[in-house]
């Protein structure tokens, strides 16, 4: 699906003007950006641009997924920590996307293991 479509269909069921769900979007690429800076090494943090496949995994996700307040910033931040801020690139001759795709799905239990792992197992004063 085309970039403008999505713009269009997500602002459309959020009740928000295209220039709204941009200017929202972009504003939280300049907020990751500002955040990469605090940082020496910035190796697998320069990816904080949407490229046209973040917005279709925008897309499915945000279709795919329940309502919620904030929905668009969520997910936004789903994307940035599951793949986009960690080196991983689109380009398979440097990240077997794919295999790590394959993974995810068959195991679909990791995002509840880390979600427990994260929030519950190890809280503060265990650590």
């Amino acid at each position: 699906m085309k970039y403008k479509d999505i713009i269009f269909k997500i602002s459309k069921s959020e009740n928000i003007s295209e220039e709204t769900l941009i200017k929202n979007i972009k504003s939280f690429e300049k907020y990751i950006k500002s955040e990469i800076k605090k940082y020496d090494d910035i190796s697998g943090l320069e990816d904080f641009k949407m490229n046209k496949y973040d917005y279709n995994i925008l897309y499915e996700l945000y279709n795919k997924t329940t309502h919620s307040p904030l929905k668009i910033y969520i997910l936004l931040l789903y994307i940035y920590t599951f793949y986009k801020l960690d080196g991983i690139s689109f380009n398979k001759k440097k990240f077997p996307l794919k295999l790590f795709f394959n993974f995810i799905n068959t195991n679909k239990n990791i995002h509840e293991l880390m979600l427990y792992l994260v929030t519950i197992k190890y809280d503060d004063d265990e650590i």
